[in-house]
């Protein structure tokens, strides 16, 4: 089951049945519940990550205490490898969204693979770079875009995470709180809750504890209700 979870993982991409099974081999399994964290901010990098099922949450703390969310992660996606590269602490957190299954490597045994599989190196790289345009992105949103627009295409990114993830459900069920969702955009929950009445109104997402749901179908709707205002 490992080796065939390996095989649809994009990091590995090219990687021979052989290979897939020295990595499958390097790894062990974990499993986390809802809320559990994994790794926190500025902790010692000794171990890799890949995800087999579930969702986790990148985060930092500003010096306000206020969460800033860096990213999401769902199956297939990995993290934790920065560290690893460059023997720095972890400059991020990383905690389960929902009950997540995790492949894990320790630090020797990912350097060790890393040098003699070239492919894996340079499917890593691409997603780095994948990874540092996002990150312009959102520097772009910050400075450009208004905060309501910020909201809502944070929440389109998840749903289009998910989306994939679940293919064919009419409704998305993000677990993300208000709170969750403001750090995602850089705001204040207070102006995230404002902003999801006024799409709870509209019939495009329900507001529950600690998660929201929303219409997939209305996404176009919800992006556009973005972008009126931008």
């Amino acid at each position: 089951m490992t080796v065939a979870f390996l095989a649809r993982v994009n990091l590995l991409r090219g990687v021979e049945p052989a290979g897939l099974e020295e990595w499958a081999g390097a790894c062990r399994q974990k499993t986390y519940g809802r809320q559990e964290t994994i790794f926190l901010e500025d902790a010692p990098a000794d171990a890799f990550y890949m995800i087999k099922s579930g969702l986790v949450k990148i985060y930092r703390l500003t010096e306000e205490g206020r969460e800033k969310i860096l990213d999401v992660c769902g199956e297939g996606d990995f993290f934790g490898e920065m560290g690893l590269l460059d023997d720095s602490p972890r400059s991020a957190g990383a905690v389960s969204l929902r009950r997540v299954e995790l492949l894990v490597m320790e630090k020797a045994d990912f350097r060790r693979l890393l040098d003699k599989y070239p492919q894996v190196a340079l499917n890593l790289s691409r997603v780095l770079s994948q990874r540092l345009r996002q990150a312009n992105e959102q520097i772009q949103d910050l400075a450009f875009r208004d905060t309501r627009a910020r909201i809502i295409r944070a929440m389109v990114a998840m749903v289009t995470e998910l989306s994939l993830l679940e293919p064919g459900r009419d409704r998305i069920v993000l677990p993300l709180s208000h709170q969750e969702l403001a750090g995602m955009a850089g705001t204040s929950r207070e102006t995230v809750t404002r902003v999801m009445a006024e799409l709870e109104k509209r019939g495009v997402v329900q507001s529950r504890r600690g998660s929201l749901v929303v219409n997939r179908a209305a996404m176009g709707d919800i992006l556009l209700a973005g972008e009126e205002q931008t």
